[in-house]
């Protein structure tokens, strides 16, 4: 985060009662999303029906998957900065939609942990990052 400061925003929902993960139908998680791209789903962690599998990140308690993640993420969000959006589209579309995914975040009403509200003008020139999350999954 401290690489972003005042360029990006990091936002985190909790999966479990998120209005905002029930509106964009959001049935899995964690989901992360860098503007209005989908970078990063349930099964690029390894999470899939009851136990860890193969994924871009798997095993996620690697410190080296994690690392891995981070990368990426932070390739993405300076694409983003860059304003090389077209570049990051592209290589979301190269991991592959599944089923149930949604292609991107439509636009979005929440509020900062100070309980204010954040409008989608507040996050203009800067990556936005979502993460759906829920309250009995490890970080």
């Amino acid at each position: 985060m401290a690489k972003y400061a005042g360029k990006a925003r990091f936002v985190s929902e909790n999966f479990g009662a998120s209005a905002l993960a029930d509106r964009f139908g959001v049935t899995r998680y964690p989901a992360v999303f860098v503007d209005d791209v989908l970078v990063a789903r349930p099964r690029d962690f390894g999470f899939v029906g009851q136990g860890e599998s193969a994924g871009r990140y798997a095993p996620w308690r690697d410190a080296a998957s994690q690392a891995k993640f981070k990368a990426d993420l932070s390739r993405m969000i300076d694409l983003v900065l860059a304003g090389k959006h077209a570049e990051l589209e592209s290589e979301s579309r190269a991991v592959g939609p599944e089923a149930g995914d949604i292609a991107s975040m439509p636009p979005l009403a929440v509020t900062d942990f100070a309980g204010r509200p954040i409008a989608a003008a507040d996050f203009a020139g800067r990556a936005v990052v979502v993460e759906f999350w829920a309250t009995w999954c490890p970080p």
